[in-house]
């Protein structure tokens, strides 16, 4: 299954390695120090408004305030036919400070607009956000909620940190929707042959060229491990799941995924023992669901 991915690095270590963007790919600075609330959705905002208000600007206006909120420079292009307070305010007094309630309620009309400019230019886009951990709340409340809706298939989140503590919800979220890899030199280059490991053919020689520089990425390891599992190949999948866990027995995902392919493998006793491997690492509502079924199923003999 494919997840939205959290690298850790520091932003040096990338910057040779982005890219350069198309109507597919986009990439914003979540820095707050350069312009405050809603600095990474603004950046999004400035990306596909434009595309969207020429094949359906009657959906950007519905979510005129949300907008505009984020990138007030849309202006003179987004009608703001719903005035608030703060829209009323003369630019001296006018504030960009959010109650948590009002930012939540942004927040979805914005992870809106992005599923939406994404659905238009069908699956298969990626959204890098780096500095992740320099978020205004505003920006962690947001990404959070685009990090849980976004089906990884259409809209491949990529969040990009430097090692600092990720700001609520969206570690939260990260840990629940991303897999989390430390960018060396091994993912750079998967990173750089992959296009950031979007969906489509490339997919498994990026990750074959990052085994090439770092065989004992455990990261990429469980990477490769999925995409066999997706090929149908399952001893492939389970023989490099199973070295995942060798090189990191703390890597839960990889646990997590071993023992799916162990359950189509027909080893239910050893789907059990990976998925419990996995709880032990991360608390996952999804993997305790799959175990309390093959549970069932054991017990019924």
């Amino acid at each position: 299954m494919n997840r939205h991915l959290w690298l850790v690095t520091e932003p040096s270590d990338l910057s040779e390695n982005l890219p350069e963007p198309t109507e597919r790919w986009w990439t914003v600075s979540g820095d707050r120090r350069c312009r405050g609330a809603f600095t990474a959705a603004g950046g999004v905002m400035r990306i596909v408004v434009p595309a969207l208000l020429a094949g359906d600007a009657e959906l950007v206006q519905r979510y005129d305030i949300e907008v505009l909120a984020a990138a007030p420079e849309l202006a003179d292009r987004v009608e703001n036919r719903r005035t608030t307070l703060t829209s009323q305010a003369d630019a001296a007094t006018r504030t960009r400070y959010y109650p948590h309630d009002r930012a939540t309620w942004i927040a979805h009309g914005l992870t809106d607009v992005v599923l939406a400019a994404a659905s238009r230019g069908g699956r298969g886009h990626v959204l890098v956000v780096t500095e992740a951990d320099w978020l205004d709340p505003t920006d962690a409340t947001w990404l959070a909620e685009l990090v849980r809706r976004a089906d990884p298939d259409l809209l491949r989140l990529v969040v990009v940190t430097s090692g600092r503590e990720v700001p609520e919800p969206l570690g939260g979220a990260l840990r629940a929707s991303a897999e989390q890899v430390s960018a060396t030199a091994a993912w750079a280059t998967a990173a750089q042959a992959g296009r950031w490991l979007s969906v489509g053919s490339e997919l498994t020689a990026a990750v074959d060229a990052g085994l090439a520089l770092d065989p004992e990425s455990a990261h990429l390891l469980s990477l490769r491990g999925q995409l066999c599992q997706d090929a149908g190949d399952l001893e492939g999948a389970r023989a490099s799941l199973e070295a995942a866990t060798h090189v990191d027995p703390g890597l839960a995902v990889a646990w997590a995924n071993l023992g799916s392919v162990l359950y189509d493998l027909g080893d239910l006793a050893g789907c059990v023992t990976s998925l419990k491997g996995s709880l032990a690492i991360v608390d996952d509502a999804d993997v305790r669901d799959n175990l309390a079924v093959v549970s069932r199923v054991l017990a019924a003999g």
